[in-house]
């Protein structure tokens, strides 16, 4: 992959204020995708946009993804 190849997509990484998911964000921006991270915390440092949210927090919400029809093999952007 080049440094380019994610150029004009966007990337939504969860966890993404430390560890492994600030590690894969900071790659993500490298291959030119701009970058949304999901996490309880914010991160010390980085351009990404962050969004605070506590998934365990979710109850009494709806998935926006019928996740059984995910999980069944069917490709994400088919309902997009």
């Amino acid at each position: 992959m080049n440094d380019t190849e994610l150029e004009g997509r966007v990337a939504v990484v969860a966890g993404g204020s430390k560890g492994t998911g600030l590690a894969t964000a900071r790659r993500l921006r490298q291959m030119g995708a701009q970058v949304v991270t999901i996490a309880r915390t914010a991160p010390e440092e980085g351009d990404a946009l962050f969004v605070q949210g506590d998934l365990d927090a979710a109850a009494g919400h709806r998935p926006v993804l019928p996740l059984p029809d995910l999980f069944a093999g069917r490709r994400a952007s088919a309902w997009w």
